[in-house]
Order: structure tokens, then C-alpha cells, then sequence
């Protein structure tokens, strides 16, 4: 049975705003803070997503003098190449893409170089030549209810374009508004968006968090060893009161409300008639924790595939007869993350060198952006090896 294109769902809808003149990035225009959230609420697709950016960073440029340059500063500090291209990771890892923010200084070259969130730009309508001249900027794009949308904060940047006369004349035309530039690096060029590493597996990210809030309901809210005490009538409130105080503490505060008291009559074997007695009885808990445990391994394997076939090994505990004491298994995963993640590294190189051969920083304009495979042992990986490391 073959189904037809309209019964396969798009990954992501991109349509024009002619009214805001911008591509919007998802059907509600909040694809990038959707697929965060996805990430952020499932444990397997975050722990993928910090590994794949660790392997991006790798160990560094080849050029270690890159690693300490300043390139810009922020409410937080100096920020070096090195702080950079851990921003830059942390996106592209989550994204696909990544932007930097760009200011000129008097000679109309880069004098500052900022990460600046990927999730909050979007594409302005193309001219005639099907060039895109400005990036619209907002951190409000997805609505959040806690903030008022306000189509005025929109801000309305010039793409990248480092040509001296290109950045004169738009200086002089804005004045005292100019902003700079801001340049995007798309790992996939088919859509005006790129999909995010986890789209593939986002319904089993879904699946994952689902499962994991489902637990949560059921061990707060679920019957878990609870008893039923049957007591005979009180003489007064206060009696029933103390009573109450008594076994409240009796319970412990972890343990509260783990005691329903019932009032009841009871003969003199206990059974339910007329006595003085009290009876317990306990109602065992209804938790199946292998309920979901086929689904919580095969969403988690559909996660990793996503995220360029993260091997196991790196993103969860194994048993302890998995360990060699060389070590050589992580040294083998090692070697695959790197190579699957190599076509990265080498686009953030070749974006950083396009970017800073317009530097005002001499040292910058023609480096070696190469970043370095990251070198088992310098990564926790969670398990217990030796000191035998592969760098």
C-alpha cells in the first residue's frame, strides 16, 4: 500500500509572513523553541544533544593560540574563540544552524564577533535576485504567555556582507541605528530552515517524556503500599483529633497521608460489627515499573540513530562486564562520534574563517580554524576505565 504525499505530514512548515515580510519557522512560527522544549523534557535526546555538542567543540582548535583570543564581551565577561565556538556548538547542536552577531569598527572591519540565539532569527522576504538583505530578530516569536508580543521590538538586521562599501553605506544610511550584521550557518541547505538533528525522533522524544511523567503520576498519585484503618466512633472531636496528631506523626512526613481511617464497628474476632477494636488493612500497590520498558529502549535507540547514530556506549550506563580494562570500546565509539560528526567540525571552520578574514584582529584574518577530534579521556564518559586514553 503506497500513501500519497498529502498523508505524509511535513517535518516543518515554512510559509511567508507578507504581512511582517519575514519566513515564518514552523506552522506557528516557533519550530526552534518547540523542538528545545522537546529536547529539554526527554533524558535521552538531551544527554544526545550535549555529547553531539561536545564533539563539535572537539578539543579545540589546531591552533591553540585561537582558544584565549577575545573576540568580544558581554554582560558576562570577556568572551574568547574558544567560549564562541561552545555557543556555537550548544546551537547547532539543538538546531542545525547557528548565528553570530557582527559589529564594524571606523575602518569598516569586524571589531566584535557575539553568539546570538539561532531560535530568534528569521529570514526576511527575497528581492528579485532571490537574495534575503535582512534577518528579523526577536525573542518572542513563539507568543510565550508570560510576555507581550510586541511587533515593534522586531529588529531588522543586514545578512552577512563583509564588502567595505556594502558596510559604509549601510552605516551611513541607518546612523546611530546601525546594528551591524548578522551571519547563519545552515548544516542543511535544502530548506530555508534546517531541520534539527532530533526531528526525525521528535515523536519519541514526546514518547520518552510522556513515559517519564506518566511514572511521576503514578507514584504520586497511584495506590503505593497505602493502608485503611477502621476505628470505632470517637467520644468527642478532641479524642478523634489526637488520634489523628498521633498517627500523623507515627507516619513521617515522607509517608503522610498513607493511612485512610474509616469508622467502623467490629465484633470481637475483629471482623466489621461492634467493638472496640481498630483494624489495618493494607492495599498493595498498583505500579507496574515494566510497563513501558520495551518503549523506553526503543525510543531511546530511535534518539541516538537521530542524533548521527550516537553509539550506546556514550550516552548510557552499561553493565559493569561491558568494561575492558583498556578501555577500547570507548576508544572505538570515540573514533565513530568523530567520524560521523567530522562534516560539522569542518563547516564551523570554514564559517569562522570566512568571518574572521574580515577581522580587525590581524591574528584572526588568516588562521587555522581546524578544531581538533575529541580525544577519549577528556570527556566523562560515566563509566570506570583506566588511565588509557586515545589522544
Amino acid at each position: 500500500m503506497k500513501a500519497s504525499i498529502s498523508q505524509i505530514p511535513k517535518r516543518n512548515q515554512v510559509k511567508l509572513d507578507k504581512q511582517r515580510g519575514i519566513f515564518n519557522n514552523g506552522a506557528d512560527n516557533a519550530y526552534p523553541q518547540r523542538i528545545e522544549r522537546y529536547i529539554n523534557n526527554s533524558v535521552t535526546a538531551k544527554a544526545c544533544a550535549d555529547m553531539l555538542k561536545k564533539f563539535i567543540i572537539g578539543n579545540g582548535f589546531e591552533d591553540e593560540r585561537l582558544n584565549n583570543i577575545v573576540v568580544s564581551r558581554s554582560v558576562f565577561g570577556e568572551v574568547t574563540l574558544y567560549k564562541l565556538l561552545s555557543q556555537i556548538s550548544q546551537t547547532i547542536s539543538r538546531q542545525h544552524a547557528a548565528s553570530l552577531a557582527l559589529r564594524f569598527d571606523g575602518n569598516y572591519q569586524i571589531a566584535d564577533v557575539s553568539h546570538l540565539p539561532y531560535r530568534d532569527c528569521r529570514y526576511g522576504m527575497a528581492d528579485s535576485k532571490d537574495y534575503s538583505g535582512l534577518i528579523h530578530y526577536y525573542n518572542n516569536w513563539h507568543k510565550d504567555p508570560t510576555m507581550t508580543f510586541k511587533p515593534g521590538d522586531i529588529a531588522k538586521i543586514n545578512a552577512f556582507n563583509p564588502n567595505p562599501e556594502v558596510v559604509k553605506t549601510q552605516w551611513e544610511k541607518q546612523g546611530k541605528d546601525y546594528r551591524g550584521q548578522i551571519s547563519i550557518l545552515r548544516l542543511d541547505d535544502e530548506y530555508i530552515y534546517p531541520l534539527a538533528p532530533i526531528d526525525a525522533a521528535l515523536e519519541d522524544a514526546d514518547t520518552e517524556a510522556q513515559i517519564k511523567a506518566f511514572k511521576n503520576s503514578e507514584l504520586n498519585k497511584g495506590f503505593f503500599a497505602k493502608y485503611m484503618l477502621y476505628h470505632t466512633a470517637f467520644a468527642t472531636q478532641r479524642d478523634a483529633d489526637d488520634f489523628k496528631e498521633v498517627l500523623r506523626k507515627f507516619e513521617g512526613g515522607t509517608h503522610e497521608s498513607s493511612i485512610m481511617l474509616l469508622e467502623g464497628t467490629f465484633d470481637e474476632k475483629g471482623d466489621l460489627l461492634t467493638s472496640d477494636n481498630i483494624k489495618l488493612e493494607k492495599v498493595e500497590q498498583n505500579i507496574n515499573d515494566k510497563l513501558f520498558e520495551s518503549y523506553e529502549k526503543s525510543v531511546s535507540n530511535n534518539i541516538r540513530k537521530a542524533y548521527y547514530a550516537m553509539p550506546s556506549i556514550l550516552i548510557e550506563q552499561q553493565d559493569g562486564a561491558f568494561f575492558g580494562s583498556s578501555g577500547e570500546a570507548f576508544v572505538q565509539a570515540f573514533n565513530f562520534a568523530n567520524s560521523q560528526t567530522s562534516d560539522i567540525r569542518s563547516a564551523v571552520s570554514q564559517w569562522l574563517a570566512n568571518i574572521f578574514k574580515y577581522s580587525a584582529i590581524s591574528d584572526l584574518r588568516n588562521a587555522n580554524y581546524t578544531i581538533k577530534n575529541l580525544a577519549y579521556g577528556t570527556v566523562d564518559t560515566g563509566g570506570t576505565t583506566d588511565d588509557t586514553t586515545a589522544r
